[in-house]
């Protein structure tokens, strides 16, 4: 049996630019497994992409529509570190539970993550952990993390202002009991505060 995954050490897998992540990867098992080492990789990747179409006429005065493909990719964060590898050469690992913490820097430029479901590009962070088995098929595990900006909502003036707001309609119907125009104000109070902790 083999028990193997990676698990952030805070409650919630969320970090800010400018800090660091720490995280452990954990391994169970109950027979000797063959295996030259086990790495890890962090990455952050944007990726955008897009197709533009353009027509023309060929020299047949046909219609013709060409689709021409966009497409860029920014690595943020690319880390790797091996987190264990056999020494002796017998490319063996003993039965046994096994913790190997690891850590790793978010940088300053990192932009909030964007999920895969938008239609022009995604940002995402993920760990991958990989056990190199030789002869075999790798024994891999992932576990994806966000970043987000810290913003202090206190420091845009424009936020503590009072929502408001005036409209005026004149709806007739068959059925109305006035055609007088009716006057709605509406205003709106409101506090956001959204804190992340690790308790």
């Amino acid at each position: 049996m083999l028990n193997y995954w990676v698990s952030f050490n805070s409650k919630r897998p969320i970090f800010f630019p400018n800090t660091q992540a720490t995280a452990t990867v954990y391994l169970e098992t109950d027979r000797t497994l063959n295996a030259r080492k086990i790495d890890i990789r962090v990455s952050g990747l944007a990726k955008t992409y897009w197709n533009e179409y353009y027509t023309y006429f060929d020299c047949n005065n046909q219609a013709r529509t060409d689709t021409i493909p966009y497409g860029a990719e920014v690595v943020y964060i690319n880390a790797y570190g091996i987190l264990w590898s056999s020494q002796d050469g017998t490319n063996r690992l003993p039965p046994g539970k096994y913790q190997f913490p690891f850590k790793f820097d978010i940088p300053l430029n990192a932009p909030p993550c964007i999920g895969g479901g938008y239609e022009y590009g995604s940002m995402t962070y993920r760990v991958r952990t990989n056990i190199d088995i030789p002869w075999a098929t790798d024994e891999e595990r992932f576990c994806s993390f966000a970043v987000y900006p810290l913003v202090d909502l206190n420091l845009n003036p424009q936020l503590a202002q009072t929502a408001f707001t005036i409209g005026t309609e004149v709806e007739s119907k068959c059925c109305s009991c006035s055609s007088y125009p009716c006057n709605v104000e509406v205003r709106l109070f409101f506090v956001i505060v959204c804190t992340i902790s690790d308790n």
